[in-house]
């Protein structure tokens, strides 16, 4: 049996509206832009203890969406909101290390499918400035996501 340890990054930048918080107010907002996804590099351990590969997998992203919704509370000086965000990413290709496949190069082979993030997130956050000026806030926050992989390998490929 192989296993496959997983460590992955996002990244991923928005363009976006602002949520509208007034003192002692609720607001929401909405974002969307463009995301980019850091590359997913995965390493191989064979059960067998013939062989641990650091990064013998590394798949490649194309850019995608994200969009979030936000709503809260302005307390004043103090902030707290919860935000939902769903981004997608194309899969562009994999480069997989020889020793695994056997073949004499590693890739990059094409891949078909998307990865997405599922995330959900409460902040806290401390507001400095005014509501009608230039103003920055600081906070901390808890979160969740969901990360999948839909995967379609063409057998040609390999």
């Amino acid at each position: 049996m192989r296993k496959l340890a997983i460590a992955m990054a996002l990244a991923s930048t928005t363009l976006a509206t602002p949520a509208f918080a007034r003192d002692n107010s609720p607001y929401v907002g909405l974002e969307a832009g463009v995301s980019w996804f850091e590359d997913l590099d995965l390493d191989f351990d064979d059960t067998g203890g013939v062989e641990i590969l650091d990064e013998a997998i590394s798949i490649h992203h194309n850019s995608g969406y994200d969009i979030d919704v936000i709503g809260g509370y302005d307390f004043g000086m103090v902030r707290a909101e919860a935000e939902l965000a769903y981004k997608r990413n194309g899969l562009d290709n994999v480069a997989i290390d020889t020793a695994i496949t056997g073949l004499a190069t590693p890739g990059p082979f094409d891949l078909d499918g998307h990865a997405s993030v599922l995330s959900g997130m409460v902040n806290v956050m401390f507001d400095f400035g005014d509501d009608d000026g230039w103003s920055a806030y600081v906070g901390p926050g808890i979160g969740m996501a969901k990360v999948k992989y839909h995967l379609d390998v063409n057998d040609d490929a390999f």
